[in-house]
Formats: C-alpha cells, sequence, structure tokens
C-alpha cells in the first residue's frame, strides 16, 4: 500500500461549517461520521487543484480558495 495525501476545505458561513457525513470504519468503529470536503490528491495535481475539483464533483459548486490554514 502506498501513501496518499489528502486535501480538506473548509467553508464557514454564519458560525457554521459544511461537512460531508459518511458512513463507514472511523477511530471509534463503525457507522458515521462526519469531515470537510476534500479528497485524494492526484499525481501531478496541487492540492488546490484538487479542492476545486472535489468540491464541483461533490457539490457541483465552483469555488475559489481564499487563504490557508496549514
Amino acid at each position: 500500500m502506498f501513501p496518499r495525501a489528502n486535501t480538506l476545505g473548509i467553508i464557514i458561513k454564519d458560525n457554521c461549517i459544511l461537512l460531508e457525513e459518511k458512513e463507514g470504519t472511523h477511530s471509534k468503529g463503525e457507522g458515521y461520521y462526519y469531515r470537510p470536503i476534500g479528497g485524494t490528491i492526484e499525481l501531478g495535481e496541487k492540492s488546490e487543484e484538487t479542492l476545486v475539483r472535489e468540491f464541483y464533483e461533490e457539490l457541483g459548486l465552483e469555488i475559489a480558495i481564499t487563504r490557508y490554514i496549514s
């Protein structure tokens, strides 16, 4: 198994954070969990390109990245 790099985007509006609900295995076992929208960075792709692609694939939205947390 090879390591995979992921990138996640956080959208905050009116003190609310946009998250996606997923079902599967997580740190507490099996079931539902929530995470920011994002995904695996493809070979040769920049992290911001991944976020733009993932938001479009998941929500049909075109986004502009305004700042980075880390």
